[in-house]
């Protein structure tokens, strides 16, 4: 599988981001989001984008952070602008940043061999997680599905 460079330092500072946070050193950069609910629609999801979903919630809800009902209904806005073409994506990124109401908000173009890969650092984060105290508490959104081309992927916090 060929992982681009771009993915590979977009997971590397994501996941460096959840531990900074998780351990109250940045506050700014720990609004990295995710996290999912109720109100999550299903339209063009398939196992994987529901896999890649619930693993993130699982890792930031072990970090101590909680879902918020806004952030997810932002980040299913964007993920179903991003389906209907509406976003414009440089690098395979589209980012929102101080929006009113939302600190960070980011949606992510990738191939479905880079969703595997994330998969599997999300599952390695997962399973060798060490909680800290959590100084910086965390309102995240996620949503994730898929066109016939890319999966996108929807982060948002609070």
């Amino acid at each position: 599988m060929k992982v681009s460079n771009k993915r590979l330092i977009s997971t590397a500072l994501s996941l460096s981001i959840i531990f900074a946070g998780t351990q109250g050193i940045a506050h700014a950069q720990s609004s990295f989001v995710s996290g999912s609910s109720s109100v999550e629609t299903n339209i063009n999801q398939d196992a994987k984008s529901l896999r890649y979903t619930e693993l993130y919630k699982k890792v930031f809800l072990a970090l101590g952070h909680e879902l918020n009902l806004l952030a997810q209904a932002k980040a299913d806005d964007l993920l179903q602008r991003a389906l209907r073409g509406e976003l414009v994506f440089e690098n395979g990124s589209y980012v929102e940043q101080n929006s009113p109401g939302i600190h960070y908000a980011s949606v992510d173009q990738i191939s479905s061999d880079d969703l595997d890969f994330e998969l599997s650092i999300l599952e390695i984060v997962y399973a060798d997680l060490e909680i800290y105290p959590n100084e910086d508490l965390i309102q995240i959104g996620v949503a994730s599905g898929k066109d016939r081309q890319y999966y996108y992927i929807v982060h948002v916090a609070l």
